[in-house]
């Protein structure tokens, strides 16, 4: 169990919930990406060529995404 919590329940809610529950998760999850990506980002300014390869591949997801 996570803080308490049913693991059933949380995939439950994060599937298919409209809830306080759900948006905390998604919220959380979003707040991690953005922080990983940060500092990815920080590591490829730094000349780390893996870290510059992840940002080209996660900017190729994203435009692929976006186009269809």
């Amino acid at each position: 169990m996570l803080a308490a919590i049913d693991i059933e329940e949380l995939r439950r809610e994060v599937n298919f919930g409209h809830s306080a529950l759900n948006n905390a998760y998604w919220i959380g999850k979003l707040e991690g990406q953005v922080e990983l990506r940060r500092q990815v980002k920080d590591w490829a300014k730094k000349g780390s060529s893996s870290a510059e390869q992840q940002l080209l591949a996660w900017s190729q997801k994203q435009q692929e995404s976006e186009n269809g």
